[in-house]
């Protein structure tokens, strides 16, 4: 038990650190600026998920209206965006079944079903636990690659997502903190 104003670190969020750390195989060759940035990337990515979390959970916010709000709001700041920078030559270039089918996918099923299936989890589980889901993406992303990609997972990478998930399952069933 911590003593007053003294900081402890969970061991479930411990825990899935040093999996992400194992996962992502850290050695002298990832240091460069393109994995630094990417690393920053990753932790900004998980910041934004926990504040859209805890802003869901403070405000009380209906999770599909906020959803909703906030894939209107990035298609009408984006969209136009986009077209004047590029003047659509990319969309224009493309098949128009590969347009509708990577607007299903991207937009409705890793947009909305995203925003929707987190803001369901912050619900049911806190704003604490559900922000430990999306560090969950690099340990599947590399377990998905394996019978997609062919690419077998090292021993290292096997014993990070182990980890990662033991701690995801820890924080998930675990008892709730104060």
């Amino acid at each position: 038990m911590p003593i007053r104003g003294q900081f402890c670190v969970p061991v479930d969020i411990v825990a899935v650190l040093a999996g992400l750390v194992l996962i992502s195989g850290i050695n002298a060759a990832s240091f460069s600026l393109r994995g630094l940035a990417g690393d920053a990337m990753f932790l900004l990515a998980g910041s934004f998920w926990s504040g859209f979390g805890i802003l869901l959970r403070k405000h009380r916010l209906d999770p599909l209206l906020a959803s909703a709000v906030i894939a209107v709001s990035a298609l009408i700041t984006f969209l136009p965006v986009y077209l004047w920078q590029t003047g659509g030559a990319g969309l224009l270039a493309r098949a128009p079944r590969v347009l509708l089918i990577e607007a299903l996918v991207q937009g409705i099923v890793a947009g909305i079903g995203t925003l929707l299936s987190y803001a369901a989890m912050v619900r049911l589980l806190g704003p604490a636990r559900a922000a430990i889901f999306p560090a969950l993406a690099p340990g599947l992303a590399a377990l998905l690659a394996w019978p997609v990609l062919g690419l077998v997972p090292g021993p290292m990478e096997v014993l990070g997502l182990s980890t990662v998930i033991a701690g995801l399952v820890w924080a998930v069933t675990g008892q709730r903190r104060a």
